[in-house]
């Protein structure tokens, strides 16, 4: 276990966040040595007075990267994630090993099988009980070419004008779930280049 989160930002801040990357060195580009850093969450955002985080990243973080959570008045764009190297057919699932530290605002996986290695991964943004979000030009990649496609990407529920620009995700079954049942598959998306999908969405 590293730490805990690399980004929290309260319902009391606002913030001007630009050219930030919130990386995790899960693995080893020298040699073969397994490596499982496990960094607890990406981004924790539940600000409500005025954000903005321009090319920002949030890479290899075992329970999420980006959650937005009861946040308002929100500008992203141009985020990054990446699903933890380690993770899933790879190696361990989660949400370990945060399973005994989890807070009421992290994913539990309860909507995964105890031993579904696709389904139990990182998600790559959770957005609940939230308004008044724009969300510009995601790209979200599962980098798990052998042992196949991450289930879900993305989970929204319970939120009022949200709106998801230019979402581009690679490697997932579901693009979209909705309190962690299927809303939108890769299918409904546009394909593209490198095998990714992009949509664009509104949810009132």
């Amino acid at each position: 276990m590293a730490a805990w989160a690399l980004l929290h930002l309260t319902s009391t801040s606002s913030a001007y966040i630009e050219n930030m990357w919130g990386w995790t060195a899960d693995h080893d580009l020298d040699g073969n040595r397994q490596q499982n850093i496990a960094t607890g969450r990406g981004a924790l955002i539940e600000a409500t007075k005025g954000t903005w985080m321009i090319g920002t990243s949030m890479e290899h973080h075992v329970l999420y990267h980006y959650n937005f959570n009861g946040a308002a008045n929100v500008f992203t764009g141009l985020q990054q994630t990446e699903t933890p190297y380690w993770q899933g057919a790879a190696g361990k699932l989660a949400p370990y090993p945060w399973d005994n530290a989890l807070i009421p605002s992290d994913p539990t996986f309860q909507n995964c099988g105890s031993s579904d290695t696709l389904c139990r991964m990182s998600w790559m943004e959770i957005v609940k009980d939230c308004k008044d979000l724009v969300l510009y030009s995601a790209s979200d990649l599962a980098f798990i070419f052998s042992s196949g496609t991450q289930t879900n990407s993305i989970d929204v529920k319970n939120n009022s004008a949200i709106y998801l620009y230019a979402t581009n995700t690679l490697h997932f079954a579901n693009i979209f779930t909705e309190n962690g049942k299927a809303l939108v598959p890769q299918q409904k998306g546009a394909s593209g280049n490198f095998a990714m999908n992009s949509v664009a969405g509104y949810f009132a």
